[in-house]
Parts: C-alpha cells; structure tokens; sequence
C-alpha cells in the first residue's frame, strides 16, 4: 500500500512540474475590446496585441509598472515551486530506489515535507496574480489609461471614471464593453496547486519513505543474487 502511495506521491509532482513549465512559458490573463475587437494577453515578460490587422508584441514599461511588479512576484513564486518540485522528483525517486536514502531519517523526512513546501509557492503565486485587476487600475490612474489599440489618454486622479470600470476591481468578467479573463497560465498554476496540495495529504498521512517497504529495485536485487 505504501509503496502505491509514494509512486502516487511521484506521479503527482511530475504533472505538477510539466504544469509549471507550461504556466511559466504562455500567457496568464486576457483582455479583449468588442467593440473594436482587439485582444490582449498578458505574459510575464511581453503584452501580446490582437488586433484586426496585424498581431504584434509589446514590452513591460514604467507606465505598468504595478502589473510588471506583480506578475514578477507571481512568476518568482511558480519558478522556486517549479524548482522545488524537481527537487522533491529527485528525493522521491532515491527514497523508492536508493536503499542508503531510506535509512537516511533526515532525507526520509525532507522528502515527506516537500511537497507541502512546494504547495505553499504555488498557492502563493496563484492568490498573488488574483491582485491583477487592481495594479491595472493602480497604472491607469498614475500614468492614464492606454487601450487595446495602444492609445494613451492622461488620467490623474482616482475618481476618473475610465479607471474605475468592472476590470478594473474584478479579476474575470463580460460585460458590454469587455471580457477579460485569467488564461492558460494562471489555470495551470491553479491545477498544480491542487495536485501538489493533494500529494502533500499523501506525503505526510500515508506514505512512507523509509526502508520498511519492499521496493521493486530490492527484490530484483535478490533475484540477482
């Protein structure tokens, strides 16, 4: 039983790390115009522009500055899960296999907590993005709103009406003007939250890393024998 556990334990984290490498490689969040029926994605490092004409890509600059520093906090947090999840593979994969490794209390134990460690980065990656909406309207009320089409208007001050539309307070929506919306990556982020919270109940309840189990790599050693 415990042997199915921990290779359950295994399994978990390498949808996790395929997940992570996903969320960290596309796009998190969409915004699209009806009206002229422009759209944009948001990636951690560049703004991808739909528009009818062409699709082209722009740069973080001072006028996100709100948005750039939030997606970076996010994506900080998605790379040391990311990391952490490679490593936790590793400690898994040498407790199941590597017999010196289970009589080892001190990476037994590591091996059993990591996954929660791995949790707590992606649950904080995932809650730190849902801020979006609000560094937007922070932006637009310091350096004016710019729209889909790359326009900028100045708007100073925080009663201006353009900076207080529905994107602006809530983190998905449609309405006449709008539809905006979290996308793959924040998605896969969210999904990897889930299965690394899931192998942390399996982690510290019920698996056991420890040489107390009949491996496979130990009985093919006696068949060596």
């Amino acid at each position: 039983m415990e042997q199915k556990v921990n290779i359950s334990v295994l399994v978990t984290l390498f949808i996790s790390f395929i997940l992570l490498i996903v969320s960290l490689s596309t796009y998190w969040w969409t915004f699209k115009e009806k009206s002229t029926n422009v759209q944009l994605y948001y990636k951690y490092d560049w703004i991808k522009n739909i528009t009818k004409d062409e699709t082209y890509y722009q740069g973080w600059d001072s006028t996100n500055k709100y948005t750039m520093q939030l997606f970076e906090a996010s994506i900080s947090f998605a790379i040391i899960a990311w990391v952490f999840t490679a490593f936790g593979m590793v400690l898994v994969l040498l407790c199941i296999y590597h017999e010196k490794v289970q009589q080892s209390k001190l990476l037994t134990t590591l091996t059993k907590y990591t996954p929660m460690v791995i949790c707590f980065f992606c649950f904080l990656s995932t809650f730190i993005f849902v801020g979006i909406p609000k560094s937007l309207r922070r932006d637009c009320i310091d350096h004016g709103y710019i729209d889909p089409d790359g326009h900028s208007s100045s708007n100073s001050g925080s009663n201006d009406a353009i900076c207080d539309e529905e994107h602006h307070y809530h983190f998905f929506g449609n309405n006449k003007q709008h539809i905006w919306h979290p996308t793959t990556g924040w998605i896969c982020i969210c999904i990897s939250t889930g299965l690394t919270f899931l192998s942390t109940i399996l982690s510290m309840l019920f698996s056991t890393f420890s040489d107390k189990i009949d491996y496979p790599l130990k009985e093919s050693q006696y068949l060596l024998l």
